[in-house]
């Protein structure tokens, strides 16, 4: 009886630890959210807020291409990547170099409607033991 007991109790812990999200640090929020009022004013006509949603399927984009960015989608999305050196600069640094230098043009060719919510995602991977690479998505839609 008191294995059963704990075999039900490791289940329900599993099952609540698996409904937690993930979620991004806020030093990471504000580096896109700051990039992102730089080009679209929120005192502007067009305001763009990250939603921790868009977070999500930013993710499952970065990960499947075209999962929410095919033709005819609902969603615009924006991708770069750069080659950096390891260093201990930090990451929210990192982020806002590739946004910079990769993302910039691209957000700014976007035709967008008010009000927008977006998410961006990243994935930092090793290139050798000098270099890494930073790759970002960043995906928006209407916020309705």
């Amino acid at each position: 009886m008191m294995y059963a007991l704990a075999v039900l109790l490791l289940i329900a812990v599993n099952v609540q630890g698996q409904r937690e999200e993930c979620t991004l640090a806020p030093e990471l929020v504000k580096v896109y959210q700051d990039f992102h009022n730089e080009r679209f004013r929120p005192d502007g006509y067009v305001t763009v807020t990250f939603k921790p949603d868009m977070y999500e399927k930013a993710k499952e984009e970065l990960n499947e291409p075209g999962k929410y960015s095919s033709e005819g989608s609902m969603y615009k999305v924006t991708r770069g990547s750069r080659v950096l050196p390891k260093n201990d600069n930090p990451i929210e640094k990192k982020v806002d170099r590739v946004l910079r230098s990769r993302l910039l043009r691209a957000v700014a060719q976007l035709k967008f409607h008010h009000p927008m919510k977006f998410g961006c995602a990243g994935n930092l991977t090793d290139v050798n033991e000098r270099r890494q690479n930073l790759e970002i998505t960043c995906l928006y839609t209407r916020d309705n």
